[in-house]
């Protein structure tokens, strides 16, 4: 076989469409571990260069991204992230190779972004657009990065998009943070968002401090706008109120519901641990089952009670300005009136027209009522993909690594060919050829076994551990 032909025929396309073997070249991850009997392998494994093409639609960049993420099963964030933790924890024992491939692959990726420090290759800025892409490749179909406000139909072209990419049909902000960094946005932008569309989901990922990344959403709607930026922000004040009567009493009760820390009784009365004039929130239900006649002679009551207040919170003053302003937006909320809402959020001080910056703490965050962490941090790192190829080892040695093993040799060998000095021994190049000749034959051989093993699992049951 002639090498130049050879290297002419494994570099050619077929209908403009590259091979997915011939994407990977120059693009191989390269590790190593160690056996139970301490023999040491070398591990190459695919993956692909990093792009910010990968949110957009209809380019090659984007169609690998989704090929190599298909088998990253699920349709919500949560079900993505399950699907990486079951293969990287070994959980998962009828892994099938796609699976475990696209796995190495995502986790890869995740710690080029967001990894531990010595695998981060971007800074924060880079590493957030890139994310948004990988995303939007995650999930595949019509998912897309919004990089424009003329990408979302309706939107006005004033301002930056509050989402960053829709993911099968929903609207994402992302926050690639670290593990003590603020969510900060623009109110005014959140305020024009919802002039045309009705949700965003802010979508959390923190680095932690061991190297994984912790995942976490929440939701803002009209209609859940005060819980989102006024409850994490505003100010406890105690106060007290005193009633006489049972009607008083039920009115309180309804008025202050669980603002209600502890209601002190003018005579005691007796709970499991003993007769107390001072009950706290944990006894009211026994309190209130008393005979009404029976309750009111423990009385007058004092109702102690924490009111949440504008008092002390610069972050609401420089939103919402006002008390008054404030309740309008309440008000406006409460009849439904999607104008009127808007209109009340459109006269407020974070809207303009010095528009404000609004910023959450993490724990400000979690305090967020619909806040849900998306399970466990997803480790990231080599560690971590070492412990999934040790998990799986029988099934890779035997599909994955022959492949790509023969394949960056066949690339290497094939490199030296063409590229060695024309002032060295010719023989040296014709040695890189028959080289990579051999290297053909064995990539033949071993996708040969790949395709069997993966055609017909059963054949994988010799290799496992």
């Amino acid at each position: 076989m002639n090498i130049n032909a050879l290297v002419e025929s494994f570099y050619k396309k077929a209908d403009d469409n590259e091979d997915l073997i011939n994407e990977v070249l120059g693009f191989l991850t390269e590790m190593s571990v160690r056996t139970d009997a301490g023999e040491k392998i070398d591990i190459k494994l695919p993956t692909i260069k990093l792009t910010e093409n990968w949110g957009k639609a209809e380019n090659k960049d984007r169609e690998r991204i989704e090929r190599y993420m298909q088998n990253v099963e699920g349709d919500t964030m949560l079900d993505k992230l399950n699907s990486l933790r079951a293969i990287l924890s070994g959980e998962k024992t009828d892994a099938t190779v796609g699976e475990v491939l696209s796995t190495l692959i995502a986790t890869e990726i995740l710690s080029n972004l967001a990894g531990p420090i010595g695998t981060r290759h971007f800074t924060e800025s880079a590493a957030g657009f890139i994310f948004e892409g990988f995303l939007a490749g995650l999930f595949g179909d019509t998912s897309i990065q919004i990089t424009k406000p003329e990408d979302i139909e309706g939107m006005g072209a004033s301002g930056k998009p509050i989402t960053d990419v829709i993911l099968k049909g929903k609207h994402y902000s992302l926050k690639l943070l670290g593990d003590n960094t603020a969510v900060k946005g623009s109110f005014k932008n959140i305020v024009e968002h919802f002039k045309v569309l009705d949700h965003v989901i802010y979508l959390d990922a923190r680095r932690t401090s061991d190297g994984g990344l912790q995942f976490g959403e929440f939701i803002i709607t009209l209609e859940n706008f005060l819980e989102v930026f006024y409850k994490p922000f505003a100010k406890f004040q105690k106060k007290h109120l005193e009633v006489n009567t049972l009607l008083k009493l039920q009115n309180a009760l309804k008025k202050y519901g669980d603002q209600i820390y502890q209601i002190k009784l003018s005579k005691g009365v007796r709970f499991a641990a003993g007769r107390r004039t001072v009950v706290k929130p944990e006894d009211f239900p026994a309190l209130f089952e008393l005979p009404p006649e029976e309750l009111m002679e423990l009385g007058p009551f004092k109702i102690s009670y924490a009111e949440q207040s504008f008092a002390g919170s610069k972050k609401l003053r420089k939103l919402f300005g006002s008390a008054r302003l404030f309740n309008a937006v309440h008000d406006a909320i409460e009849s439904g009136d999607r104008d009127a809402i808007i209109a009340s959020l459109e006269a407020l001080p974070g809207y303009g027209p010095n528009p404000k910056q609004f910023e959450f703490t993490p724990k400000q965050t979690e305090s967020i009522r619909n806040f849900k962490e998306l399970g466990p941090p997803v480790p990231l790192g080599e560690g971590n993909l070492k412990k999934v190829w040790e998990n799986y080892a029988g099934m890779l040695m035997n599909t994955i690594q022959p492949v790509y093993g023969a394949l960056q040799d066949f690339t290497d060998n094939v490199d030296r060919f063409f590229l060695d000095s024309p002032k060295k021994d010719v023989s040296h190049r014709h040695a890189y050829g028959d080289a990579a000749i051999r290297d053909a034959e064995e990539l033949q051989a071993a996708t040969d076994q790949a395709v069997g093993a993966i055609a017909d699992p059963r054949q994988l049951s010799m290799f496992e551990k």
